[in-house]
């Protein structure tokens, strides 16, 4: 009988955990739960973290973000397969009409995530992106731009996109799309996605490299070699126009430094030529100037002896002043130091200058000759 009761006892316990397990659930801070309550079926928002009253209700549990990965083949507009692989990562809607919205739509949050994320990604990838690429894009400079376009348009919603027709140098030609863009530079958005109008953020796409098939990979090799080629080319020829610029440049150099040696040493040449005409023009002036000076001394010094013969010296006297003058005016004739070298113009009709003349000894001379008498 205790045995029965101690049965009943341990059963009623487990009951009431399991009632007492279903009437609290807890929420997590990064999740939000959709409640349906038991019988009349409404359903409410558990957004708080922590725990909350169940009931007995049916839950469902979405994060507020997440991510999605993705791989697809698609088609290129000059018909090259590419696929391309990445990643989505998104936002749910944190209104609750939204979110229930949502909800009665899908059913569920792995729901949302397949049919309506990653499939709207793919979508908006093979439909609207990679018709405005060529598979040469995908490795060349406009290979991140596939990746904003597609960023975009899951953000926004589809571009207004016109075509034009592009001639490839081997002759074929291939459509290319680009979008338009309003007034203030930014694509014309011409319709929205589910992804927005359910208000699912896009908050970034991350892709990988694009894997073009096997014969576009072949093409892509070739082109990518010819385009090294080409810049090496570019790189080479810049480099020829480089230093024949510097050899003319150095050429230039060259020639001017000679012309300026040429005009400093003709400087210097004439610069000497004007100070040796100087030197011998101030020496030939010292000269004159002293033979002017012992000129006037000689002549004061014979008319000092007339006057004292004149008056009154006797004979002797007369005679020994006038050997005394003749003797003093040989000496300092004697004492004149010419020029060495004198430049001398030329005489008038153009006949040659008589250098005494020139410098004025023309008459110490003569005064010498007349005293020797």
């Amino acid at each position: 009988m205790n045995d029965f009761k101690l049965t009943i006892g341990g059963i009623a316990i487990a009951v009431l955990c399991i009632i007492a397990f279903n009437l609290w659930g807890s929420n997590d801070y990064a999740e939000y739960k959709i409640r349906q309550a038991p019988g009349s079926g409404e359903m409410s928002i558990i957004s708080d973290p922590g725990m909350y009253w169940d009931g007995f209700a049916d839950i469902s549990t979405y994060k507020v973000s997440g991510d999605i990965d993705f791989k697809e083949v698609t088609t290129m507009s000059d018909g090259a397969k590419v696929t391309f692989s990445g990643s989505v990562k998104f936002r749910l809607p944190s209104d609750e009409k939204t979110r229930l919205r949502l909800h009665k739509d899908f059913g569920s949050y792995d729901n949302v995530v397949e049919n309506l994320i990653k499939k709207n990604t793919i979508d908006v990838l093979s439909n609207k992106t990679a018709p405005m690429f060529t598979a040469s894009d995908t490795y060349s400079a406009r290979k991140p731009e596939i990746a904003r376009v597609l960023e975009g348009q899951l953000q926004n919603g589809a571009y207004d996109v016109y075509y034009e027709d592009v001639k490839m140098p081997d002759g074929t030609k291939y459509r290319l799309a680009k979008v338009r863009t309003d007034e203030n530079g930014k694509p014309k958005v011409i319709g929205k996605n589910l992804l927005n109008e359910y208000g699912i953020e896009i908050q970034q796409v991350v892709m990988g490299d694009p894997q073009p098939e096997e014969k576009i990979l072949k093409i892509i090799d070739a082109q990518k070699e010819a385009e090294q080629k080409a810049v090496l080319a570019r790189s080479q020829a810049e480099k020829a126009r480089q230093d024949t610029i510097t050899i003319t440049e150095q050429g230039k150099a060259a020639v001017a430094q000679a012309e300026a040696d040429a005009k400093a040493k003709a400087i210097v040449e004439t610069t000497e030529a004007a100070k040796n005409r100087d030197v011998s023009k101030l020496n030939a002036e010292k000269a004159e100037y002293d033979a002017k000076k012992i000129l006037a001394e000689g002549k004061a010094q014979a008319e000092a002896n007339r006057l004292k013969v004149s008056a009154g010296l006797t004979p002797q006297e007369a005679a020994e002043w006038d050997y005394k003058t003749k003797v003093g005016i040989a000496q300092a004739v004697a004492s004149v130091k010419f020029p060495a070298n004198m430049i001398v113009a030329g005489g008038a009709e153009g006949g040659s200058a008589n250098p005494f003349d020139a410098i004025g000894l023309q008459s110490l001379y003569n005064l010498s000759k007349q005293m020797s008498k």
